[in-house]
């Protein structure tokens, strides 16, 4: 069964118990492996982060596949398309699926059939306000603020105020999102991202205000840079 939530990578589960993400251009392994890890864990972000590899879950990655036609290409190109999209899968120790394994089902049962939603997107999104933006990286939502990033720059700047934070994972988050969305932007926009690359690199040289996590969205923004 393959679903997709709202604004995020879509995600299934099998007959095994084993949970996987799709990362549709094979170039957001890390972003897979997180949302099959927080997916299997039932959206328990405190659960996940406290998992460890072989010792509580397996995980493993299927290369070339292609969402449209749900096949695996050996060759990388199918239809004149390019397919480099990735399943990441993770499966749960059966001591943690007594746990999680309920309101995994439960969510796919309520999510939409990616077959429902996988076409061209018709509307104009509404601008994402400080407080969304705040609530989709706390959650990890990626994709939603990219959308939101190709029609509106300010969610970049209501991404860098998040950089700024005390904890080092949510800093961390933040500045990887942040990666993420600096990089839609200049597809448009190299400008925009230019200047606040230009102001976090002010800022390290500015030793009464060091700003914490300026040096690690700096990398981001450079790692993802189109």
């Amino acid at each position: 069964m393959s679903t997709r939530r709202p604004g995020e990578m879509p995600v299934g589960a099998c007959s095994c118990g084993a949970v996987y993400a799709c990362d549709e251009t094979g170039h957001n392994l890390g972003s897979a492996m997180i949302e099959a890890l927080v997916f299997g864990s039932n959206m328990d972000w405190d659960l996940a982060w406290g998992l460890l590899p072989e010792e509580d879950y397996l995980a493993e990655i299927v290369e070339n596949y292609d969402l449209k036609s749900h096949l695996i290409i050996p060759g990388g190109a199918y239809e004149g398309r390019r397919i480099a999209g990735a399943l990441y899968f993770i499966r749960m120790h059966k001591d943690i699926q007594e746990v999680t394994s309920d309101g995994v089902r439960k969510r796919l049962k309520e999510a939409d059939d990616i077959s429902s939603v996988s076409g061209p997107r018709q509307e104009q999104q509404r601008p994402l306000t400080k407080k969304q933006v705040e609530d989709l990286v706390r959650e990890y939502r990626i994709e939603p603020i990219l959308d939101a990033a190709r029609q509106d720059k300010k969610v970049i700047r209501y991404i860098q105020r998040l950089i700024y934070s005390g904890d080092t994972q949510a800093r961390n988050k933040a500045a990887e999102i942040l990666g993420h969305a600096c990089a839609v932007v200049a597809e448009k926009d190299p400008g925009v991202v230019s200047k606040l690359l230009q102001g976090l690199f002010y800022s390290l040289t500015d030793t009464a205000a060091y700003p914490m996590g300026a040096l690690e969205a700096i990398g981001q923004i450079i790692a993802q840079r189109p």
